[in-house]
């Protein structure tokens, strides 16, 4: 695993590169205030959103997640919950035929002029997670280059 760090060490977006079976993975990630990783993810020349969180606190299957990024219209991203292993579940922003969400482009435009991304009720007293967008943009060019996309 290769990793490097973007932005101020307390809200760093960092660029991580992993290979499985089905290939090498790219991807930026950032914990959220209450835990859960924010993840955009590329392979195969396609970016996804995925968000890691403990077993439990959302469960799903087949899932619609709210996202908001700052004052900004709510984003429905939809996809499925999937669990890691017994403390681990992640949501994946793909559609049934294995594509990114539509919403997935916009949601990341959105991302790149903003400040604060909200998963859950807009409310920031009221959202499941909160995560920094400082140093979004410097990441999510790197991964881009990485990608060739």
């Amino acid at each position: 695993m290769i990793g490097l760090c973007l932005g101020s060490p307390a809200q760093a977006w960092e660029l991580i590169e992993t290979k499985d079976n089905e290939g090498y993975f790219h991807y930026i990630e950032q914990p959220g205030q209450a835990g859960a990783f924010f993840q955009i993810v590329c392979f195969e020349k396609r970016e996804q959103v995925e968000i890691e969180f403990p077993v439990g606190d959302l469960a799903a299957e087949d899932a619609t997640f709210l996202v908001q990024v700052d004052g900004n219209t709510e984003i429905l991203l939809a996809g499925f919950v999937d669990e890691i292993d017994g403390q681990t579940s992640i949501f994946v922003g793909l559609d049934r035929s294995s594509k990114p969400t539509v919403a997935t482009q916009e949601l990341i435009g959105q991302m790149r002029a903003g400040n604060e991304l909200f998963l859950g009720d807009p409310d920031f007293r009221e959202a499941v997670d909160v995560w920094s967008l400082k140093g979004f943009s410097k990441a999510h060019n790197a991964l881009k280059k990485k990608c060739r996309i």
